[in-house]
């Protein structure tokens, strides 16, 4: 179980900055490489990646605008901004989920035998 003040580190994330350990003082230090517009904290919320072309919603963070929009991890996530998984790479998905010159995501959500549009407002998270 992880504490829910723990925050874990990905590549994605990770691979942005020059990371120097301390061993002396156990200090870690990380610095910026190049200023990003990716944000993990201005976000929608959610963890989608690209699987077998479709879309798979692999994570929720509680009070985030996904959760306020009804999504779990149960939704079936038929386009993202149009867009069907084989038209987007991990990379373009990645861009549209934590680049902060976005401001919404609308996705395209099969619920029973009907499809409905939500846009999710991202916000600051953290």
């Amino acid at each position: 179980m992880i504490d829910k003040d723990v925050i874990l580190l990905g590549k994605i994330f990770l691979e942005n900055y020059t990371t120097k350990l301390n061993f002396v003082k156990k200090q870690v230090l990380l610095t910026e490489t190049d200023p990003s517009l990716n944000s993990f904290e201005y976000s929608t919320g959610m963890y989608i990646v690209i699987n077998e072309d479709k879309f798979v919603l692999r994570g929720i963070w509680p009070k985030s605008s996904a959760e306020q929009a009804g999504l779990d991890l149960d939704s079936d996530i038929i386009r993202i901004n149009g867009r069907s998984a084989d038209q987007l790479t991990n990379a373009e998905l990645g861009e549209l989920l934590f680049n902060m010159t976005h401001s919404e995501i609308e996705l395209t959500v099969k619920k029973e035998n009907s499809e409905k549009r939500i846009v999710v407002k991202k916000k600051m998270l953290l």
